[in-house]
């Protein structure tokens, strides 16, 4: 069976989503296909308990315009968080506090963890100083509210080598890794040095970062998202392969259909683009293929008190402990809405290899091994947690390794070789986060009306 439409847009993650909201109000007639059970990618949550477990990505970044125009225009406008987000590093058996916001009384508290050389040797706090430095001189580039942004910081290495040969390596793996590994997924060597700058920058570098949520958490954002594109969306729709038919039209097929559409919106992965795409050029293929994506062990538990400070958000553990935990968190601190007013749902992460050691295991195993890890860097955590919850994600957080950001600039503004017709979106196209995967959809929308209305007016549709 055959279904004709306007544009199919494959992918139900918030690219997708977003696209697929604005081709549907420029009028054109849209299909949306999904490959799970439901719409909203990685930055989906689970009710359960009466907590709301968020999976995935949860808030925004003051800074972040298109994503709070955009949730404005959709009726889910953004506020501050409670809080800004304090957080601990563990070394030499105690946690030692990082404080953001603006509030010089929290810059002091830092200050007073780094000083005293208990957190970073001396030798570590002159390459503190030295990386914010560098990073104030290049501002401009790493606030700007565009799909590239940082990619002048894209000079073909990975974070790791970028702070071996021009800044040090002990604030990277005191300070800045253990951050890294709560917001890439990832170690220093797989995360691309302009992914790498860009989110120690905006996540607090600044001085000025801030997080917001929507009104009731990131789930109410997704879930009037999918609210507006539900006349559109097919769940359970893999799709298999996307090819161009002899009329110019894009066939797309999936497992047990075959969809034809004038214009194609792939808002998957990149690594699954580079799979289901038939026509794309080699180079625009190899620029996919660059882009990789970290993998994380996520196990959740219900706890009547929580092992992290009062007030903070997260707490890292730098690779170097040698620990299979990569940081433990606790969401309700920046959204107390997700959880019971005497509650708390405590994150323990894993990743990279320890992610992988513990994929292939039971959840029952998966929960007592973290739990127990937990209990070495918190001794006075309760014995047994009420309930846990295991989230295995083999594709967590695009990465952008090392040149990727600009070769793949350089391939997509070659339109020559380009099949007409074919748009991509998805957060790979720039510096990962949800505001980039907003911006794309926008944007992969948009160059797919101009593509249409000129199709349209010449009569080839």
């Amino acid at each position: 069976m055959t279904t004709k439409a306007s544009v199919v847009v494959i992918g139900g993650g918030i690219s997708g989503l977003t696209a697929t909201y604005r081709l549907q109000n420029l009028g054109f007639r849209v299909l949306l296909l999904e490959q799970q059970e439901q719409a909203g990618g990685r930055a989906q949550s689970l009710e359960l308990s009466d907590f709301s477990i968020n999976l995935g990505a949860n808030h925004f970044l003051e800074s972040h315009h298109t994503a709070t125009k955009f949730s404005a225009e959709i009726g889910v406008p953004l506020r501050r968080t409670p809080l800004p987000i304090h957080s601990g590093v563990y070394r030499n058996g105690r946690i030692h506090g990082l404080y953001g916001g603006e509030k010089f009384g929290n810059l002091l508290r830092t200050v007073y963890s780094l000083l005293p050389f208990r957190l970073l040797s001396p030798k570590g706090c002159t390459e503190l100083i030295k990386l914010v430095k560098m990073l104030q001189l290049h501002h401009a580039d790493l606030n700007r509210d565009d799909c590239m942004q940082g990619r002048c910081f894209d000079f073909g290495q990975n974070v790791q080598e970028f702070f071996e040969q021009k800044i040090g390596t002990d604030a990277l793996d005191w300070l800045f890794g253990p951050g890294l590994l709560g917001y890439c997924f990832a170690q220093p060597e797989k995360i691309g040095a302009a992914t790498a700058l860009t989110v120690l920058w905006q996540s607090g570098l600044n001085g000025k970062a801030w997080p917001c949520l929507p009104e009731g958490g990131i789930d109410t954002f997704v879930h009037k998202l999918v609210g507006f594109c539900r006349k559109s969306l097919r769940v359970k729709a893999r799709v298999i392969e996307i090819d161009l038919a002899e009329d110019n039209r894009w066939q797309v097929v999936t497992e047990d259909q075959m969809y034809t559409a004038s214009a194609v919106v792939c808002a998957t992965t990149a690594t699954e683009a580079a799979k289901i795409v038939s026509l794309l050029p080699p180079a625009l293929r190899t620029a996919l293929e660059r882009i990789t994506y970290s993998k994380c062990c996520r196990a959740f538990f219900a706890m009547d008190t929580s092992p992290i400070p009062k007030d903070w958000y997260a707490i890292g553990i730098p690779h170097r402990v040698g620990s299979i935990l990569a940081g433990i968190s606790d969401s309700a601190v920046l959204a107390p809405e997700i959880a019971p007013e005497r509650g708390y749902v405590i994150d323990a992460l894993a990743v990279d290899d320890a992610a992988d050691g513990l994929f292939v295991q039971e959840n029952s195993v998966v929960t007592d091994r973290l739990y127990s890890e937990m209990r070495k860097f918190f001794p006075h955590m309760e014995p047994v947690a009420n309930w846990s919850y295991v989230h295995k994600w083999p594709q967590a957080m695009c990465l952008s390794p090392a040149g990727a950001l600009q070769s793949l600039e350089e391939v997509l503004e070659n339109r020559v070789n380009r099949p007409s017709g074919l748009f991509f979106a998805g957060d790979y196209l720039g510096i990962p986060s949800l505001n980039t995967a907003i911006r794309s959809g926008l944007e992969a929308a948009h160059s797919c009306e101009q593509y249409l209305s000129l199709q349209y007016s010449t009569g080839d549709n």
